[in-house]
């Protein structure tokens, strides 16, 4: 019971966030103003559907999960390991997920740690995750898919617990390489760490490694929205794309797939 409050907390203080950081978005747009047009309608109402789905599906990530036997064919794939952001759980990538293993890709989504509130222990979670999965599986490297702080938590693992050699490419959904300012509406030490110019981004400064970075300028909880991409990274635009919805939308699926293909 107190890991599903804490999951609910943290939900409900993400969609806070979401709820805010989408209005300063559009107060502090080159419009200026609130905007209520078709589009921004449109867009407010996908991504707070993405939201509910947050907060309602969030008790089912506390169902016993682990990968399946290792596949004896990987058609040449990496695995892929799929890492949730900020107040999120590995339910919100299912989509994605399932849109992967249907074009015959090895994926595991998983937690970050419910009981922990620590960038580098959810890294060091994330490590292990990648174990699992690299033995299950039988292979060297895996790709991962992280979006929000979950791209942030996939690169601490990279730059400094060893993932540099097992991780072959890291691909991010809306994460804020740079920080952001919506993270000080945030709750507890991992949201401290999303503001710019924190000690865990600071550890972060100079990473390189094989990265594709999807943003969207519509993004309401990664503000200012370019700090979504790293100045080593690969930029793919997402046209009209929220930061929930970036999860679920179709044109982030194909961007990821052709992210995953690319040689």
């Amino acid at each position: 019971m107190d890991a599903a409050l804490r999951v609910l907390m943290i939900a409900m203080g993400a969609s806070l966030a979401l709820n805010v950081g989408w209005h300063a978005l559009r107060i502090f747009s080159q419009q200026r103003r609130l905007s209520l047009s078709a589009d921004t309608l449109s867009g407010f109402c996908r991504e707070w559907a993405a939201a509910i789905w947050m907060i309602v599906g969030a008790p089912l990530a506390l169902l016993p999960h682990r990968p399946a036997a290792a596949l004896s064919e990987l058609d040449g794939h990496p695995p892929v390991l799929l890492i949730p952001g900020y107040g999120l759980t590995r339910v919100m990538m299912w989509p994605l997920a399932a849109y992967l293993r249907r074009r015959g890709r090895w994926v595991w989504a998983i937690n970050n740690p419910i009981h922990e509130d620590d960038i580098p222990t959810f890294a060091a979670h994330a490590a292990a995750c990648a174990d699992a999965l690299r033995e299950r599986t039988g292979a060297d490297q895996i790709d991962i898919v992280g979006h929000s702080m979950g791209g942030i938590v996939a690169a601490y693992y990279i730059a400094h617990l060893g993932g540099k050699d097992t991780v072959r490419r890291l691909v991010t959904l809306g994460t804020p390489w740079q920080g952001t300012r919506v993270a000080a509406l945030g709750l507890g030490r991992q949201s401290r760490a999303l503001q710019p110019g924190s000690p865990v981004l600071a550890s972060l400064e100079g990473f390189q490694h094989d990265t594709v970075a999807l943003w969207s300028s519509d993004d309401c909880i990664v503000l200012p929205t370019p700090n979504a991409i790293p100045p080593h990274a690969r930029a793919v635009e997402l046209d009209r794309i929220g930061h929930l919805e970036m999860i679920h939308h179709s044109a982030t699926m194909r961007a990821v797939r052709d992210a995953l293909a690319a040689p």
